[in-house]
């Protein structure tokens, strides 16, 4: 019973976030038979890629700043190198 129960999460876990068709539980949608789980199974797999999407905006809208960031630390960086480097001589450097 235990590994019944353990494969059977595995595979609603599959239908609800994952490739749906690759579950046993799977059952077409807009098949002749209606099932009376795949409506609500739809329904909150269409609200999970709603939420998903909406961090996904939410991503790219700071990715600039986030782009920002990492420039100016490297600038920061070669700046203090620059600034701790020795003062120049006059004889040239080869």
């Amino acid at each position: 019973m235990p590994v019944h129960c353990i494969v059977w999460a595995k595979e609603l876990y599959k239908l609800m976030f994952g490739a749906a068709p690759d579950s046993m539980l799977f059952e077409d949608p807009e098949g002749d038979e209606k099932s009376t789980f795949m409506g609500p199974v739809v329904d909150e797999r269409l609200q999970v890629e709603e939420v998903r999407e909406r961090e996904r905006e939410r991503e790219r809208e700071r990715e600039p700043w986030s782009v920002l960031a990492r420039l100016g630390v490297y600038f920061f960086c070669h700046l203090t190198h620059f600034l701790a480097l020795p003062s120049p001589t006059s004889e040239p450097i080869v």
